[in-house]
């Protein structure tokens, strides 16, 4: 069975199209997400070696999600942190 065999069949198998690096822990992905950015291009290129592709997309769309999280969350936080300023400045001045 040739590489492309092996793909093809990994990629038509329903528990592959699961994304593993979403389902991982909090510290172990954090863990993996450090390694990616400290060892940036070489990281990616032996992960698409070691593991093959469609591993290396999902693990670029679990970063990206966690990333797109956090920024949401630190603009919740600081309208809400603005906010209570807000309120407190006026009641201040009051």
């Amino acid at each position: 069975m040739t590489i492309l065999d092996q793909q093809k069949s990994r990629s038509e198998d329903p528990q592959q199209q699961r994304n593993r690096y979403s389902e991982m822990s909090f510290w172990r992905f954090g863990i993996i997400t450090f390694l990616v950015t400290a060892f940036f291009p070489w990281y990616l290129i032996l992960n698409t070696i070691q593991r093959g592709i469609e591993d290396t997309k999902q693990l670029l769309i679990a970063m990206v999600k966690d990333w797109i999280q956090t920024v949401i969350i630190i603009f919740i936080t600081i309208i809400i942190v603005i906010g209570i300023c807000i309120y407190f400045i006026s009641k201040y001045f009051s």
